[in-house]
């Protein structure tokens, strides 16, 4: 993420440098919301308040006797007053925070499983910049750092915090940059290069020389560079496509971002 020294994942294709099981410090804030169809107080607890307004569910233990009486009902998310179903789940932990837990896009690993394993529609609340969307609405524009401050005074203001702490928990984080990583969907191609092998030896032996297909030193920008999507070295694959594009207008065409066979 090119916000300060944060960084951005997408999906399995950076999990090579990832440590997804750092222990870091976070604080956890629990909040009230109301359940719509009883106007009673539900407590949600959270260390990712700037996400509330990419809440799609809350889930509970399914074994939790307080909240049976809670499922299929809907809660109202604090400040975005939208109604999300609350819902049982196994992975909701009793023993962590209220019980009660919101399934936002997204705020950790779990949040992605479940996103697709119940089919839950994402809203992206953070952007390529480190910024928030419209999608936050009022917080718009704000770092993730300061939509954070901005969401829990709006709480306060509201009288919906109830408590604050500090705990320890596992946060997704660079490898080599040991920063904090947002998940952020991204477009992704799948580029074929075996079918293509012929016409890159023919190029080799007509007008493209073995010099104008060089590799090109990949230039990064917090984390990324400027030749390619792809995090890492990938881009260099890429970078060589290009060039010999430029050279032979036909040679590798289709397997270049934005043709049919660039994917698969």
């Amino acid at each position: 993420m090119s916000s300060g020294r944060r960084s951005s994942s997408t999906k399995a294709r950076t999990q090579a440098t990832i440590v997804p099981d750092v222990r870091r410090q976070s604080r956890m804030l629990k909040s009230s919301t109301r359940v719509k169809e009883t106007g009673e107080e539900l407590l949600i607890a959270t260390t990712r308040p700037e996400l509330m307004s990419s809440c799609q569910l809350v889930i509970v233990n399914p074994e939790d006797e307080s909240y049976k009486k809670l499922h299929g009902l809907h809660a109202v998310v604090p400040i975005f007053e939208r109604e999300v179903e609350i819902r049982p789940h196994p992975s909701a932990k009793r023993e962590k925070g209220t019980g009660a837990v919101m399934i936002c896009s997204y705020g950790d690993y779990h949040d992605v499983t479940l996103f697709r394993e119940l089919g839950l529609r994402e809203i992206i609340s953070i952007d390529e910049r480190g910024r928030m969307t419209e999608a936050a609405g009022q917080f718009r524009d704000l770092t993730v750092e300061e939509a954070r401050r901005k969401v829990v005074e709006e709480l306060t203001a509201r009288g919906q915090v109830r408590r604050t702490l500090t705990i320890t928990h596992e946060v997704p984080t660079c490898e080599r940059s040991g920063d904090p990583i947002e998940i952020i969907p991204m477009r992704e191609f799948y580029l074929k290069q075996l079918d293509f092998i012929p016409q890159v030896l023919s190029a080799l032996a007509g007008p493209t020389s073995i010099q104008e297909m060089r590799f090109l030193q990949p230039r990064r920008i917090h984390g990324r560079n400027k030749n390619s999507r792809h995090l890492d070295g990938f881009s260099h694959l890429t970078t060589l496509q290009l060039q010999i594009r430029r050279k032979e207008q036909t040679i590798l065409s289709a397997n270049l971002p934005g043709h049919d066979s660039a994917s698969g």
